[in-house]
C-alpha cells in the first residue's frame, strides 16, 4: 500500500531486503560489519583448536586431524556396519571375583590404608617398598586379562563403578 509520497511499505524480512537494495552505502556498511562479526566469532571458536595455549605455535594434533580427515570419514561407514554386527559389549574373561584366586598376604608392620575406590584401599610399606591392596569382602570386581608383547598374560582386577 503506497503512502502519501508514493512509496510502498513492505513488512517483515521483505522490508530489510528492500532497505538493503535501495540504500547501497548503508547496506555495504552492514555487510562489512556482518563479515567482521563472523570472522571474530570464527577466530574465537577455532583458535583454541589450531594454536597451542594462545601462542603462534600450531597444534600438532590439529595438523594430524586435518591430514587424516579423509581416511577418518572414509572409515565411518565400515565402523558403523561393524558396530551393528557386534552390538554386544566384549566381556573380560567371563570370570567373577569369587572364582579368581587372590593371594592373601599379611603386612609385617602396621600400615595406614588409604581408600582408592569403593571397597578398595592401598598402603605402601616404607621399609620393603611393597604395595599392599586391601579388598573388602563383597566388592564387585571386573576381571580382565592383558597379554604383553613378550607373551606374558596378567590378570587385572578392576573395581566396578555404579
Amino acid at each position: 500500500m503506497p503512502d502519501v509520497a508514493g512509496r510502498e511499505y513492505v513488512s517483515g524480512y521483505k522490508s530489510l531486503i528492500y532497505f538493503m537494495n535501495n540504500n547501497d552505502f548503508l547496506a555495504k556498511k552492514i555487510k562489512i560489519l556482518a563479515v567482521m562479526l563472523f570472522s571474530v566469532a570464527a577466530v574465537k571458536l577455532f583458535a583454541p583448536q589450531v594454536f597451542v595455549a594462545n601462542t603462534p605455535r600450531v597444534n600438532p594434533f590439529f595438523v594430524y586431524r586435518v591430514i587424516n580427515a579423509p581416511s577418518y570419514f572414509a572409515s565411518l561407514p565400515g565402523r558403523f556396519i561393524a558396530s551393528l554386527k557386534n552390538s554386544q559389549k566384549p566381556t573380560g574373561s567371563g570370570q567373577t571375583a569369587s572364582s579368581v584366586v587372590i593371594p592373601t598376604v599379611k603386612p609385617q608392620s602396621a600400615l595406614v590404608f588409604v581408600p582408592v575406590a569403593k571397597g578398595v584401599s592401598a598402603a605402601e610399606d616404607s621399609k620393603s617398598k611393597k604395595t599392599f591392596i586391601n579388598i573388602k569382602q563383597g566388592t564387585k570386581m571386573k576381571v580382565s586379562q592383558l597379554k604383553y608383547p613378550n607373551g606374558q598374560i596378567v590378570t587385572v582386577l578392576e573395581p566396578e563403578t555404579q
